[in-house]
């Protein structure tokens, strides 16, 4: 099967969205698909400007096709206050590039399955759906109401990270039998020689005798991170370590933090993928506190975290979720706390840190569930998803 995966993402990038699509561009090719991700030419951030190797970034083993084309990005835009119009030029000039590469694709007499996650360029596409022949499959990774929803009703397969999202979808119009729920994943070969606990600290240089806690990924608001914040004000003799985030948005936790009067928490900002594991493994307990107040969180979310988290072998604490509870159970592969609230947050941590047989059972059991949410199965999945929706 030939796929072109079109992707409107700027790569390398901090957000755990490039993860995903390498990861599973590199599990298609895995599985046997021919694959040709399609992205933009973007102005990186400086950060990620210094990345000098995309596929040694992302621990990506199996190459496959990257064709990046033409786009409107003026940043300069944004220092003027102007992010709409920027963030507007960026859709329509790579939606347009995008529809003239598909056009030469199929004078080309190439026969391709066009796959995105991308939610502002597949309506558009689909526009073209029938002239040119295409076959689209949308991967889904949040919705806005019924009402945007039923603009996807005419893809040739629809795939969700949550049967909560699939939901949405199969209201707004989406039959069923054209829906896949498939879950995020993770690498396990990037989990299978981690170094013992206290190794780990001596490499990042954390404490080897203070209980450690340890959240990766973005700091966005409805990940609960204040909550985290507030919780470890709760628990002086703990040291929380925060991996990721944007920078804009890590002096922001630091400042809440500082207002806060909470000393024990160290922010260490974004990492390069291949470095999390590290973290991970310092870690006594690992956190995943999101937040009940958004529809994104509770019901539709689908955590990359979550699944390294398992992989790692370290217990965990996570909030009482719809979207969490489709892979966690409390009391079996993990302990669930009430949302949004730091005292429950600081209990159900203060529980597992004084429990060692508990944390070792917990940890145990999610490392063993963990092998069901790979890459390699998930993309297995969408190939069989995909062909059976073409038949």
């Amino acid at each position: 099967m030939e796929l072109i995966y079109l992707a409107n993402v700027r790569l390398p990038t901090e957000k755990a969205h490039g993860l995903q699509i390498m990861k599973m561009c590199e599990a298609f090719a895995q599985a046997g698909a021919t694959v040709e991700l399609v992205i933009p030419r973007r102005v990186n951030t400086p950060q990620m400007q210094r990345v000098e190797d995309l596929w040694t970034y992302y621990d990506i083993k199996i190459p496959f096709t990257l064709t990046s084309l033409s786009c409107l990005d003026w940043p300069w835009l944004v220092r003027l206050g102007l992010e709409p119009l920027w963030f507007r030029l960026i859709v329509a000039s790579f939606s347009l590039a995008a529809l003239r590469f598909l056009i030469h694709q199929r004078r080309r007499q190439r026969e391709f399955v066009l796959y995105t996650r991308d939610e502002h360029l597949t309506p558009w596409l689909l526009r073209f759906k029938r002239c040119l022949g295409l076959r689209v499959f949308f991967e889904a990774h949040t919705t806005h109401g019924l009402w945007w929803a039923q603009r996807f009703r005419n893809v040739d397969g629809l795939i969700t990270i949550t049967y909560g999202l699939k939901q949405e979808f199969v209201e707004a119009g989406m039959p069923p039998e054209r829906c896949l729920v498939a879950p995020d994943g993770v690498d396990l070969s990037r989990f299978s020689q981690l170094p013992e606990r206290l190794q780990a600290r001596g490499l990042l240089h954390l404490p080897a005798e203070r209980p450690i806690v340890c959240y990766t990924g973005h700091l966005f608001p409805w990940k609960g991170v204040h909550t985290l914040v507030e919780s470890a004000g709760l628990l002086p003799e703990v040291q929380f370590v925060i991996v990721g985030g944007m920078p804009e948005d890590v002096e922001a936790l630091r400042r809440f933090a500082a207002d806060h009067h909470v000393t024990n928490v160290q922010l260490v900002g974004h990492v390069p993928p291949t470095q999390v594991p590290l973290y991970l493994a310092a870690a006594d307990v690992l956190v995943l506190p999101n937040s009940a107040r958004e529809e994104i969180s509770a019901h539709y979310t689908s955590p990359m975290k979550l699944f390294e988290y398992m992989a790692a072998g370290r217990p965990i604490v996570a909030s009482d979720l719809p979207s969490l509870r489709e892979v966690l159970t409390h009391n079996r592969n993990a302990i669930l706390v009430k949302p949004d609230d730091p005292h429950a947050l600081a209990d159900g941590l203060r529980h597992l840190l004084s429990s060692p047989p508990l944390a070792a059972c917990l940890a145990t059991t999610a490392r063993e569930a963990v092998s069901s949410y790979t890459w390699q199965a998930r993309a297995q999945n969408l190939l069989a998803f995909i062909a059976e929706q073409i038949r």
